[in-house]
């Protein structure tokens, strides 16, 4: 999927969450992804919870964030 059509998803599941006050689990390995519109983390390793964090609203903040999480797993 190029860059186009993944931003037009991602942003119609962000309006869908706002919109609806929606649970929804994604999975990914797209981190700036994650960073724009998740705001809780459950990282597994083999069907194991090895972390479990909340992200903030700040996208910059949320890069930071799963950066030192996933460099440091």
């Amino acid at each position: 999927m190029d860059d186009k059509w993944r931003d037009k998803i991602l942003n119609y599941i962000i309006e869908y969450i706002k919109e609806n006050k929606a649970t929804v689990i994604f999975i990914s390995h797209d981190i700036p992804a994650i960073a724009q519109m998740c705001n809780r983390v459950v990282m597994l390793n083999k069907g194991q919870i090895k972390k479990d964090f909340l992200l903030t609203n700040d996208y910059e903040k949320n890069m930071s964030i799963l950066e030192k999480e996933t460099i440091y797993s």
